[in-house]
């Protein structure tokens, strides 16, 4: 999978645990798709401090994700919706004992 789109689904569910700042550079970099020196001409700092925080919030995000496992979840129960429509039910119970046991 895409790093950056990776990034972005875990933006998508944890973004909200990060600081109002952070949050901000992250989405302008990621959903406005602005490069650093507009990202950071739009927040008023330097094209470093843009780039730093990416990476600390790539970082946090992925630790997000270690620790709570929101979207691993997520997929593993995707996985079982579409393994019982189509009658898979001993992958449907594979893919949910995933959830089950964190």
């Amino acid at each position: 999978m895409d790093k950056r789109f990776y990034i972005n689904m875990l933006f998508d569910i944890y973004g909200p645990l990060m600081t109002d700042k952070r949050s901000e550079t992250v989405r302008l970099c990621l959903e406005e798709d602005l490069s650093l020196s507009e990202a950071a001409e739009a927040t008023g700092v330097s094209r470093q401090a843009v780039h730093d925080s990416l990476n600390k919030a790539e970082k946090q995000l992925e630790e997000y994700e270690r620790l709570l496992g929101v979207l691993k979840m997520k997929r593993a129960a995707q996985e079982a919706m579409r393994l019982l429509d189509e009658g898979d039910i001993k992958g449907a119970r594979k893919a949910l004992s995933e959830i089950a046991e964190g």
